[in-house]
């Protein structure tokens, strides 16, 4: 079971942990809050459950060896800067469901190669993929109605 944190406390005990590698959530998880894994630098492995509906801020930022990731169908929103500086990940499977992806969300996960957004996507939040120097291709959506301020600043 994850232990209860809030912003004011800080994050939880496993914040920068070296040991941590692979990640096992229970399907019952809802929500992994903010900084919750966040610079845990080996992290390699880990499968987010369906039943999840919240991604915090910073949640997996500066998790340097994950290199694939798959949204669960249940995740509509990817909240600040949840995925900064995931420097190996190369390839992010969006669901049908996401409808906004926040400011700095992938910033400066400088191995991600190629986007293939989701139809329901509306928003892409500011400096959202800011320094993914690898990007080379990108498929933006019909509904689509709002890319932020350096939304791709920096990219290739």
């Amino acid at each position: 079971e994850m232990p209860m944190y809030s912003f004011n406390t800080g994050p939880p005990y496993w914040e920068g942990s070296k040991a941590l590698k692979n990640i096992s959530l229970p399907n019952s998880l809802l929500s992994v809050k903010n900084f919750a894994f966040y610079r845990c630098d080996s992290i390699t492995e880990f499968k987010l459950p369906e039943s999840l509906v919240e991604l915090g801020s910073m949640a997996f930022a500066n998790c340097r060896s994950i290199r694939d990731l798959d949204l669960p169908n249940s995740l509509k929103r990817i909240n600040y800067a949840c995925f900064s500086s995931c420097i190996s990940l190369e390839k992010v499977k969006f669901n049908d469901l996401v409808e906004e992806i926040s400011e700095h969300a992938f910033y400066y996960c400088s191995s991600l190669k190629e986007l293939d957004f989701p139809d329901n996507l509306e928003f892409i939040g500011s400096n959202a993929f800011e320094k993914c120097i690898k990007l080379s291709s990108i498929s933006f959506p019909k509904r689509l109605t709002l890319i932020s301020d350096s939304a791709f600043l920096d990219c290739s």
